[in-house]
């Protein structure tokens, strides 16, 4: 839907972009709270940025030569990480229908009306049999 391509738009943009700071999660968000509602994947990424920066940002990078910065692998790890899971939800995004995420979340909720739609039927059948049983025994 347009919620979907909106978001996947987003993400396209913060993938294919030079610099990715933290508060850009800022823009993603909502707008995917709002389409998907709650959702791990987002928890994740959003869990990684927070990971990355402030906690790894302030302890893994080193100015050993004066003004160039020197990055410790867990930092560079850390965002490789992030990085992979955003493309992964981008490409998700992107490749995956809409219709069959939306099948996903509601499957569940549809399963059971369906099975109560078939315990109806069935209680039904059993009256009409039952109540024709009853004629049958006065007639």
């Amino acid at each position: 839907g347009v919620g979907q391509a909106a978001v996947a738009t987003l993400m396209v943009i913060l993938s294919t972009s030079k610099v990715l700071s933290p508060q850009y999660m800022i823009w993603i968000v909502p707008l995917a709270a709002a389409v998907f509602g709650f959702e791990l994947r987002w928890l994740l990424l959003l869990a990684l940025t927070a990971f990355i920066y402030p906690l790894l940002y302030e302890t893994q990078i080193h100015y050993p030569l004066g003004k160039t910065p020197a990055y410790d692998w867990p930092l560079l790890a850390g965002i490789a990480i992030r990085n992979t899971v955003l493309v992964l939800i981008t490409a998700q995004l992107i490749f995956r229908p809409a219709a069959s995420m939306a099948a996903e979340r509601f499957g569940g909720a549809v399963v059971k009306v369906q099975t109560l739609a078939t315990r109806r039927q069935k209680i039904i059948r059993q009256r009409r049999e039952a109540l024709g049983r009853a004629a049958d025994d006065i007639g």
